[in-house]
């Protein structure tokens, strides 16, 4: 096997803004709603003090947490790299120092999964000999030439297509 290391596309990962941006804005557009309209009456009603901090607090956790999401993905666009070695593959760099090793996959499938309410995300699930799954990462940050210089180099296939919509499979995130 030969000394191959890919990194996360920064390309990969900003072309599948619009299709997640839709789906967040289709999960939480009603939170959002909400919150609006909550701070709209109490602004015209003239809020306690008390219920003020509420609505500031709800709208600071609102940013945290969408602010965490982005600094998540962030942190595994920068520093995440899959790495061809003697045992397999091994992922470091995720959460921070991390490392995850699976023996080679026979191939590299193609396919989305449905994880309910709307929200479907392209993954590359890596399938063992003997057609299970052993891990699965989102091809938001991966791009195909890089999964297929990872097969290459393995003696793995790459096969599928997005359009299969999948459960999750029942293995390790990467």
């Amino acid at each position: 096997m030969s000394d191959i290391t890919v990194r996360p596309s920064r390309q990969a990962y900003e072309a599948s803004w619009p299709i997640r941006k839709k789906q967040a804005l289709g999960l939480g557009g009603g939170a959002l709603v909400s919150l609006f309209v909550i701070v709209a009456i109490g602004i015209v009603r003239r809020p306690s003090s008390a219920l003020l901090i509420l609505i500031l607090l709800l709208l600071g956790l609102a940013c945290v947490a969408g602010l965490g999401l982005f600094a998540l993905d962030f942190g595994y666009l920068r520093n995440a790299t899959i790495t061809v070695v003697s045992a397999g593959l091994r992922l470091s760099g995720v959460p921070l120092a991390r490392t995850r090793t699976s023996p080679p996959p026979a191939r590299f499938e193609r396919a989305t999964l449905d994880f309910g309410r709307g929200v479907q995300r392209r993954v590359w699930i890596a399938i063992d000999l003997s057609g299970r799954p052993s891990f699965w990462t989102y091809a938001d940050f991966w791009d195909e030439s890089s999964i297929d210089q990872l097969a290459k180099a393995i003696g793995a296939s790459v096969s599928g297509d997005w359009s299969a919509v999948v459960a999750k499979p029942a293995a390790p995130r990467w």
